[in-house]
């Protein structure tokens, strides 16, 4: 139920240290419930979901409060991209990610450091792609457009991004115009034994190997109550830029 869903996104909080995480698929109902923990309270900024229409709206969490908060209209689809500037200073040391998809499947929390010691502003974009088998076109187009919306990395002494969110991929899809732009896929760079592609490197990795699947039917029983099918497949997905002075 919703309470026990809420207790446990609030142990992954607590456990890992997350500083910011980024969520899909909230509902009012969540960020009612998110807002009644205390901890998220006491810790976190909170995004406000205004002026997102969509029945399932994207959001933000941050124990450091973005300078500046976008929402961004996506192209064919009423869901919204979230695009917080947020200031990191070196002294704060190591930075925890939760990549997670709101209330039904996580990432284990990458760890990044921060090894430069000028203040380091991150673009953090929360994104949901459309969810359709057939609509691979409409992905690729809807990350183009992204890719544009992104700030340029030369403002504010160098702006790193990192995109976290649900990618809604399917197997013959690529985020092709960040590759090329020399971004890396997070899980394949923490994970060397893959490559640093997204969804050929899985057909190459062994059995025994951890493909990153964040949405699992046989693990995660509210996954399994909507997909009794054994769904399996990598949907949340990180990615950073070349020029950034976060490192995996």
């Amino acid at each position: 139920n919703m309470e026990k869903r809420m207790e446990g996104l609030t142990h992954i909080l607590e456990k890992h240290k997350v500083d910011v995480a980024t969520f899909q698929e909230v509902t009012p109902l969540h960020c009612e419930k998110l807002l009644a923990i205390a901890f998220v309270r006491n810790h976190f900024w909170v995004s406000p979901l205004d002026g997102q229409d969509s029945t399932y709206k994207t959001l933000i969490l941050s124990k450091f409060p973005p300078s500046h908060l976008t929402a961004v209209d996506m192209p064919y689809s009423p869901r919204k991209i979230l695009l917080a500037d947020i200031l990191f200073h070196a002294s704060k040391g190591y930075l925890s990610r939760s990549l997670s998809r709101a209330l039904s499947h996580v990432l284990s929390p990458p760890r990044f450091s921060l090894p430069c010691s000028q203040p380091q502003l991150l673009q953090l974009v929360s994104v949901h792609l459309k969810s359709e088998a057939m609509a691979t076109r409409q992905r690729k187009e809807q990350l183009e457009y992204l890719y544009k919306q992104l700030k340029p990395s030369e403002e504010v002494g160098g702006c790193s991004q990192l995109i976290a969110g649900d990618f809604n991929y399917q197997f013959k899809d690529e985020p092709k115009v960040f590759l090329e732009a020399g971004f890396t896929d997070v899980w394949a760079s923490l994970h060397p034994r893959g490559t640093t592609t997204l969804f050929s490197s899985f057909r190459r990795l062994t059995p025994f190997q951890d493909k990153g699947e964040t949405f699992d039917a046989t693990k995660n029983p509210h996954a399994a109550s909507t997909c009794p099918s054994g769904f399996k497949r990598r949907l949340g997905i990180g990615l950073l830029p070349p020029s950034t002075s976060f490192r995996c």
